[in-house]
């Protein structure tokens, strides 16, 4: 056979990546040498996950939650396994480690090489992931070949011991909804995962809106500094319960927490006790600046008399409420008064000197991430 050469070059070598941008596990990976288990039964193993994905993908279909046409949030429970070592410590145990998998520490980036994305691991070491609908396909395949993968492609799953709805118990705190009055509504705290985008807080908070009794509402709704959307609601203690059962793209409802969360506008048109301060300047003095971001709340107590008028995409639709949060009035502070430093609780005639005023444009664009 000749060699190779310029008339003659070797074969090209072809590397595919897939849909996580990853070498196909057909290829030989960087990295180190892949750990070894001992009494791995990978039949058992993958039918086992296989059976728990395909359990919580259909119980998950049964929820009314609209969030869930995106998402999907999952439980996993770390696998218990004995690991063989070659270290001075395993010596007195012949080579037997025992190894659980820390989905809090170590192990916490296979999720992402999975293609799924971590929220949040509990005291006893399960860990809450999100899935995007669109993967659920691809994920399923992978399991259903999972016995035959490459070895390397089977350790990414080795962690893993099963799949699980994530417990309504998870998003509310059981003893404390037991201890609150059942005929009287109470002030609930409703905070989203932080991948739900807006649009989808709006059809869940629509959701719940529909089901509400004259005497819940809703009072207040925000976003804080993480991107993490939230609703202040009073609501009777069987609503609680029943948007823990059924909403799991809820990440928790708990009580008014002892540290301040900056409030926003009111659902239903009601005015903050407030009343906006006379600034030292006439605002129409100053020149304009049109500030096309998440909306400044009405009534603001500072930047009420800067604000020279408002549009409203008429594409969001008639009587859809608006999600105002605190991005937009930081926004509009650093046009109108700059970039400083004001200090908690300070007086809205402390600001610095006002260089323009604004015209807020709210839009289509807010419900994007």
């Amino acid at each position: 056979m000749p060699g190779n050469g310029p008339d003659n070059p070797p074969p090209p070598r072809h590397f595919y990546l897939n849909e996580a941008h990853e070498l196909a596990s057909l290829q030989p990976e960087g990295g180190g040498r892949t750990p070894k288990f001992d009494d791995v039964d990978w039949h058992s193993h993958a039918a086992h996950l296989r059976s728990t994905f395909e359990r919580v993908a259909a119980t998950l279909l049964q929820s009314t939650d609209p969030a869930l046409k995106a998402h999907r949030f999952v439980g996993t429970a770390p696998a218990s396994l004995v690991k063989l070592s070659t270290g001075k410590k395993a010596e007195t145990t012949g080579g037997r480690v025992a190894f659980r998998a820390d989905f809090g520490g170590e192990q916490a980036s296979l999720f992402n090489r999975l293609g799924l994305d971590l929220m949040e691991v509990d005291t006893v070491g399960n860990a809450t992931v999100h899935i995007a609908s669109a993967r659920l396909p691809q994920l399923q395949a992978k399991l259903h070949d999972l016995q035959r993968a490459p070895l390397r492609e089977q350790v990414r799953w080795l962690n893993i011991a099963e799949f699980f709805p994530v417990p309504w118990t998870r998003r509310v705190d059981a003893s404390w909804l037991d201890g609150l009055d059942p005929d009287a509504p109470t002030e609930a705290h409703l905070r989203f995962h932080a991948l739900v985008n807006r649009a989808e807080v709006l059809a869940v908070l629509e959701a719940i809106g529909g089901g509400l009794t004259q005497r819940e509402r809703f009072i207040r709704t925000g976003r804080d500094f993480s991107g993490r959307h939230w609703c202040v609601a009073r609501i009777l203690p069987r609503t609680i319960r029943g948007i823990a059962e059924g909403y799991p793209s809820m990440q928790s409802v708990h009580p008014r927490l002892t540290t301040p969360v900056a409030a926003t506008r009111r659902i239903g048109g009601r005015t903050p006790s407030s009343t906006p301060a006379v600034p030292a300047v006439d605002p129409s003095t100053l020149p304009t600046v049109a500030i096309l971001d998440t909306g400044i709340p009405p009534n603001h107590p500072v930047l009420q008399p800067f604000v020279r008028g408002r549009y409203v995409d008429p594409t969001l639709g008639a009587g859809v409420p608006v999600l105002f949060d605190d991005h937009g009035s930081h926004v509009a502070s650093a046009v109108v008064f700059g970039h400083a430093i004001i200090a908690d609780g300070a007086e809205p005639t402390s600001m610095p000197a006002p260089d323009c005023q604004v015209f807020d444009m709210l839009g289509g664009w807010t419900y994007k991430q």
